[in-house]
């Protein structure tokens, strides 16, 4: 009988929510048992029910994250804000101890034959690390970490420790990255040895969008505000098109506020460049199929990423993609092919590929036709699902056909 505990501590990178219910509902095990922290958002989680079995089991830590986030919302008071992390940094290792007992103990009780944490960043979710060292050093669980982002390069100060935390998980995890780029960072900048499987993002198929190419030139951005995602650089790619006379242009903003400062910034440039009228912000949706069919091409201006899921969500539907050249999402895009990729932070060169198809319409069917394909070639949903079979060693003769794993 396969038991597999499924781990989850926070979500912080490349829609790595959306993969993990994605996961949840396709791999093969007799039983899954879903760890959640409780105090993480489960909105897309949990927004359908689950498969029958999938048991969710939840525990009640105070994660090192937890701590950190607190201690941001006191930045603008320096005295404050410095003893808080100060706090943060001396409470750090004593929660990752106690994490690795408290783990122990909880996932015993599952008798699991396979263990997977699905983490963030890397290090990241912190407790992502401390229960996988607990199910396979004490449990003698076979053991797999994925990780969705970057890793994070050493700290003068943390290095030592760090060193022992890579080498300690090299040994105990096989490890999976969503981008050949995050793969490769894994073993230059941290002390893994093994080489990290790789296993591409892939979502449901979806149906070739229609195409229109007069009218208003609509623009997507979709992702949390924070200061990595960089909103601002989609707003002053926009500002510069108006002040080139193109006024028949609009930008959608999809997405929840995890940083209240980024989305301030936002609004201030707005009303800096008097774009009120050309600027929309639609918040958190959980359904952003109609955004997809109904804007024209997507924005991406990440100062990091590994693999976005956002890439994928329009290309499966035929937008094509203008991104900043981070992480893996030259391994996504196919440069002048399926869209266009730019330097962080050059508003310049977005903004000049933004007017090369406002002038070129029939360019947003071409690219978006190739971006459709490629989809189709390499980022399934079945052909995720199947990688991970392999890789977790799970058997694959029960997976479901492609038409019953697709979604409308």
């Amino acid at each position: 009988m396969t038991r597999l505990v499924f781990f989850l501590e926070s979500y912080t990178a490349g829609g790595a929510d959306r993969v993990a219910r994605l996961l949840v509902e396709n791999l093969h095990a007799d039983v899954i048992y879903l760890l959640v922290n409780r105090s993480i958002d489960t909105r897309i989680m949990f927004a359908t029910p689950l498969p029958k079995h999938v048991q969710v089991r939840r525990y009640n830590l105070v994660t090192p994250m937890d701590l950190g986030l607190y201690a941001n919302r006191f930045r603008s008071n320096a005295l404050v804000f410095g003893l808080l992390k100060a706090g943060d940094y001396l409470a750090r290792y004593p929660l990752l101890i106690w994490s690795f007992v408290y783990f122990s103990v909880f996932i015993r009780r599952f008798r699991a034959t396979h263990f997977f944490a699905h983490n963030g960043g890397y290090p990241g979710g912190l407790y992502c690390g401390t229960a996988s060292m607990a199910a396979a050093l004490i449990l003698r669980v076979r053991c797999f970490l994925a990780v969705h982002s970057l890793p994070r390069a050493y700290t003068r100060l943390q290095w030592p420790l760090d060193w022992i935390w890579d080498r300690t998980l090299d040994q105990c995890c096989t490890m999976i990255c969503v981008s050949k780029r995050s793969a490769a960072l894994l073993r230059s900048i941290r002390a893994i040895k093994q080489h990290p499987i790789c296993i591409y993002n892939g979502i449901e198929s979806a149906t070739l969008k229609s195409y229109r190419l007069t009218g208003e030139l609509r623009l997507l951005h979709v992702g949390y505000f924070d200061f990595n995602k960089n909103q601002s650089m989609a707003i002053e790619c926009l500002a510069q098109l108006v002040r080139k006379g193109v006024t028949s242009v609009k930008l959608t903003f999809v997405g929840d506020v995890m940083v209240p400062e980024a989305r301030e910034e936002v609004g201030i440039l707005v009303k800096k460049w008097g774009l009120e009228s050309y600027v929309e912000f639609a918040g958190f949706r959980e359904d952003l199929t109609s955004y997809y069919e109904e804007n024209d091409l997507l924005l991406c201006t990440s100062k990091v990423e590994s693999f976005p899921l956002v890439v994928l969500e329009a290309m499966r539907v035929g937008m094509p993609v203008i991104s900043t050249n981070v992480g893996g999402v030259v391994e996504q895009i196919q440069e002048g092919k399926t869209g266009n990729l730019v330097d962080v932070d050059d508003v310049a060169r977005m903004s000049d590929r933004i007017l090369f198809f406002y002038e070129n319409r029939d360019q947003i069917k071409m690219m978006g036709e190739a971006a459709y394909h490629l989809f189709q070639e390499k980022f399934t949903l079945k052909n995720m699902v199947k990688k991970y079979h392999a890789a977790l060693g799970l058997r694959v003769e029960s997976l479901p056909s492609a038409d019953a794993m697709a979604r409308d």
